[in-house]
């Protein structure tokens, strides 16, 4: 799918996913000073809403350049990066990541392996992805694996 060009008309149909991402903003309870990376931010409306929670740095990744152009016009004090997740390449700088309605659109090894080196010691993720087999099966593949480990 082409993100940039459903880009500026991206919010008006992201209904659903806006409101899982304020669901998985309120379970990661994020901290007045914490360090925040927003993977896969899409238009930047979610990104807005966590530099309102913190006054630590926030960065919003998404691969489509369409999406973070509209990022930049929704949260003008964020740092945007146009980048696929599995190239992002932070060392432990980040508190907490919080990636809403996109996981499943990364390869999911390579994304979380880049994700536990972007994550400070103690640090979390929070993960909000639609959990069906025939729309996600790499995000149904990677909870089997982590809830059973080798």
């Amino acid at each position: 799918m082409n993100f940039s060009e459903i880009a500026k008309r991206y919010e008006e149909n992201s209904i659903v996913q806006t409101s899982a991402g304020e669901k998985l903003l309120k379970l990661l309870n994020i901290g007045e000073f914490e360090d925040v990376l927003d993977l896969g931010c899409g238009t930047g409306k979610l990104t807005a809403e966590i530099r309102k929670l913190t006054k630590g740095r926030v960065v919003g990744v998404d691969v489509s350049e369409g999406m973070i152009e509209e990022a930049r016009k929704n949260a003008s004090d964020v740092e945007f990066i146009v980048k696929a997740a599995e190239e992002i390449d932070f060392k432990e700088e980040f508190d907490v990541i919080f990636c809403n309605s996109a996981f499943q659109w990364f390869n999911p090894h390579k994304a979380l392996e880049r994700c536990f080196k972007a994550l400070k010691p103690g640090g979390r993720i929070g993960v909000q992805a639609p959990a069906k087999k025939n729309y996600c099966p790499n995000f149904i593949k990677a909870i089997k694996e982590v809830k059973n480990p080798r």
